[in-house]
């Protein structure tokens, strides 16, 4: 268990977001069935009540508190978000870069929707997927529907440019069964991410960004991408998938392509140029950009309630 305070990213020279005080996250625990204690963090409007909620799930590497300005961002403006550090990662419980299987993630992630749909009643929710996380999205969306109204994919690692090497993928193959919680080197590096100078300081610096991950959870990833167009296309959600294409970990034309083969109902591509992986971190006028989307594509879906969201 990791009981260290883990760092909160804030933009650099203050913990304000374009001139609002910065909402605080609160942090807490779920015990999971297995008796890991899973670290969340939740943003909540703090004068009114929620006209949406956003349940965001980050990448392989990251945790939580990576997308800590956008929630404030999204916060002050009428939206929850709540942001679980995944099993192994950030301030959550287990052996670190593992999961034991992808039933036990999506269980995970089944928690913290559960208790946002609980503690905002009336509010919908929104599932949205960072990089890895975007194959868990698809997962959970397409397990649980009810209850959701729409699925966002961030830069998602749908069809990814960077993967194991030959050595790497054998080790997955012997070792998933046996040795499952063997380590292998996550095949990132910071300036993968961005390249922007302060957040790369940041990622360069987070003691919590993973640098290795286990052989089942390389082997789960593969049952998810194999699993991945079935999924998808029994989704009738709105889905909005915002990349950039710059972005040197996924393939951003592939993904758009993919994005409009499904028989969703709404489905929304926005490619932001020059814009390199994580958008949070991007500089502006992109960042901006990016969450004014964001905001504005979860008015447009919330509809009649959309006036409560400003």
């Amino acid at each position: 268990m990791i009981d260290q305070e883990a760092p909160e990213l804030t933009r650099p020279g203050g913990p304000t977001v374009e001139g609002r005080p910065g909402h605080v996250a609160r942090r807490a625990r779920l015990i999971a069935a297995d008796g890991v204690s899973l670290h969340y963090r939740a943003w909540v409007p703090a004068d009114r009540r929620p006209a949406a909620t956003l349940l965001f799930l980050h990448g392989i590497a990251g945790h939580g508190a990576w997308f800590a300005e956008t929630a404030v961002h999204l916060a002050d403006r009428g939206v929850a978000v709540y942001a679980p550090d995944r099993r192994g990662s950030g301030l959550s419980g287990g052996p670190r870069g593992h999961i034991p299987n992808c039933q036990q993630a999506l269980d995970d992630v089944d928690l913290v929707r559960d208790l946002a749909a609980t503690e905002q009643p009336g509010a919908p929710v929104f599932l949205a997927g960072s990089g890895w996380a975007a194959r868990l999205a698809i997962a959970g969306a397409a397990r649980a529907p009810e209850g959701l109204a729409g699925l966002v994919l961030l830069g998602p690692g749908l069809f990814p440019r960077v993967d194991l090497d030959a050595r790497q993928k054998l080790a997955v193959l012997l070792t998933h069964r046996v040795r499952p919680e063997v380590n292998l080197r996550i095949p990132l590096v910071p300036d993968d991410y961005t390249r922007n100078p302060a957040y790369l300081e940041y990622v360069r610096r987070d003691a919590y960004r993973l640098l290795t991950a286990s052989s089942r959870l390389f082997w789960e990833t593969g049952l998810l991408d194999r699993a991945r167009d079935h999924l998808a296309a029994g989704l009738n959600l709105p889905i909005l998938l915002q990349i950039g294409d710059a972005d040197q970990i996924m393939d951003p034309a592939t993904t758009c392509a993919w994005l409009q083969r499904l028989g969703a109902p709404d489905r929304t591509s926005v490619v932001y140029r020059g814009a390199a992986h994580t958008l949070d971190f991007e500089p502006e006028p992109t960042v901006h950009a990016y969450r004014a989307d964001l905001l504005g594509w979860l008015r447009r879906q919330i509809g009649e309630r959309a006036h409560e969201v400003r």
